[in-house]
């Protein structure tokens, strides 16, 4: 894992060296931008699907606790 992680951190290092480049190709410095973009979207997904799981695990835990009030079920919407 360590190595993927490094050989990661490698990799953004020469596509944001392409991107910066004024040598490079449009298309090659494009492809370079596109790719970090992509990378980031997908590594904020993650982030946000593990949160969401965080919170779900939160929510269910705390589930006995709250009344469901969706159906109309709690004491608010008997005592209405």
């Amino acid at each position: 894992m360590a190595q993927l992680q490094h050989a990661s951190l490698t990799a953004v290092k020469t596509l944001q060296k392409i991107m910066e480049d004024p040598q490079a190709s449009a298309s090659a410095r494009v492809t370079a931008a596109r790719t970090v973009l992509e990378m980031g979207l997908k590594a904020a997904e993650l982030d946000v699907g593990s949160s969401l799981s965080a919170l779900e695990s939160v929510a269910e835990k705390n589930a006995p606790q709250f009344p469901n009030t969706e159906d109309g079920d709690d004491e608010t919407s008997q005592a209405a």
